[in-house]
């Protein structure tokens, strides 16, 4: 019978084994952590006014500081007490860093072996190709994050400790933190009101320009600056970081541009700024589009076109291993080249004389595909939702929702708050699926095949185009 019992427990233990892939156990890790934020975030005391939020947004504002969001249906700043602000600012550390990055920190600080299993697991978390020396990559990247942070937010002390006394010390704290992991929640509603975001402080360059470079910095991730760390030591950048870089400045560039010059006389928006300032907060916006969520401007007061394109830097959001969201810049850049190609008539796809392999270019078209399916599928669902319950809310500011929540940026045109309890479970998901990454998601769900035969089958003739 002990026979028989050690037998089943064994088979048991391996089926489960076999069951949690290093896909899966990002994303139960991830699942798990949303489920303890919100029965924090739940308690009567994580509100201000000491009465429970309710379990839906505790559930959506646990889901959006882990995923790095920034959507909110509660002010954080003024509704949230400080026992749930320290919560959702440990949930969006731990967002920011990533599950297994975060639990690599923990098995170290208690002198825990990290085993072949999860090394397996944050080689996975980390989109590396390689095991070898990923447990050293995770400790750099600790130690880089909270270095970036901490100089971050000892610049917005200087800003804020004048304005705001002694409580500008943690405001500077949260904000700092906030920004590098491309969360966009913050603290603001109990200085300068609720839903402000950084509209107070749009005429201070010290603010923006100092919020915008830990954005940034969080948004090309650390495997960016440990490449061109290295190049410092005569070892050339690698095309990720080359890519990553230029679409970067590019995006930025030609985003401020787009803003500049359709916001420049909206008296609502960059109107009454000076010269000066207009530059900077449309960089600003361009920046922030891209995963952050912070604002310098009021998105609703924007014009469509401005509207429209900050969708479209939403959904391409910031480069891959990093804090942010989104398809990824260097997704873009491989749909860019596969469309010259087939242009081009050419089969294979060369980019300074190095080729983009298949599956590279399968994994990009997928995810391209995917995401804008998801995002227009969500804001669909949300606008037959809100329809009978919200007649003011138009496509535009669903779509525009849909893409914030899955580019996890955590813009909006003011209609979160107010959203119906199922937009905002379903804008649950979509955040989480924008974090973790369509493949990611895909291949916890779908089985592997990879040990099945590989067979060879005939061309399948289909017109295109």
């Amino acid at each position: 019978m002990r026979e028989k019992l050690a037998l089943f427990n064994s088979k048991a233990g391996k089926k489960l084994k076999n069951f949690f892939t290093p896909t899966r156990y990002i994303l139960f890790g991830f699942l798990a952590v949303i489920i303890t934020g919100t029965i924090l975030l739940v308690l009567p005391f994580s509100s201000a006014d000491g009465k429970s939020m309710g379990f839906v947004n505790a559930l959506f504002m646990s889901t959006s500081s882990v995923c790095v969001t920034g959507l909110t249906t509660v002010d954080v700043g003024s509704q949230v007490s400080l026992f749930g602000q320290i919560v959702i600012l440990f949930l969006i550390q731990i967002g920011g860093l990533g599950f297994m990055t975060t639990t690599t920190l923990m098995f170290m600080l208690i002198g825990k072996k990290i085993s072949l299993r999860e090394r397996v697991t944050i080689q996975e978390s980390l989109s590396q190709d390689s095991m070898k020396g990923v447990v050293r990559t995770t400790r750099n990247i600790i130690c880089f994050t909270f270095i970036i942070e901490g100089l971050g937010a000892l610049m917005l002390m200087t800003r804020f400790i004048p304005y705001m006394g002694a409580k500008g010390i943690y405001v500077a704290l949260f904000t700092a933190v906030s920004s590098f992991c491309n969360a966009g929640i913050d603290v603001m509603g109990g200085v300068t009101g609720p839903g402000t975001s950084l509209s107070g402080f749009a005429n201070d360059p010290v603010v923006i320009v100092t919020v915008g470079v830990l954005i940034i910095c969080g948004g090309l991730g650390f495997l960016v600056f440990n490449d061109i760390f290295r190049k410092r030591r005569n070892k050339p950048l690698s095309l990720h970081t080359r890519v990553s870089l230029w679409m970067t400045l590019i995006l930025t560039l030609a985003g401020a541009t787009v803003f500049l010059a359709l916001e420049f006389n909206n008296p609502a928006t960059l109107g009454p700024l000076s010269t000066g300032n207009k530059i900077l907060n449309a960089l600003f916006q361009s920046t922030t589009t891209r995963t952050a969520g912070y604002f310098s401007i009021y998105q609703g007061d924007m014009y469509d076109g401005s509207k429209v394109a900050t969708m479209i830097l939403m959904l391409i959001g910031a480069c891959p291993a990093s804090t942010g969201g989104g398809v990824k810049t260097t997704t873009v850049f491989v749909m860019i080249l596969l469309i010259v190609s087939v242009f081009r008539d050419k089969d294979d796809i060369v980019y300074r004389k190095e080729t983009i392999g298949n599956k590279t270019i399968r994994r990009a078209a997928a995810v391209m595909i995917f995401s804008f399916c998801a995002a227009l599928a969500q804001a669909i669902i949300m606008w037959g939702v809100e329809k009978p319950y919200n007649p003011g809310f138009g496509l535009v500011d669903c779509v525009f929702e849909s893409i914030s929540a899955f580019g996890t940026v955590g813009l909006s045109t003011g209609i979160t708050e107010s959203l119906h309890i199922a937009s905002k479970l379903t804008l649950c998901l979509t955040m989480l699926i924008g974090r973790l990454g369509p493949i990611t998601i895909g291949m916890a769900i779908m089985r592997s095949s990879r040990n099945t035969p590989k067979i060879k089958y005939p061309d399948a003739k289909i017109l295109i185009g």
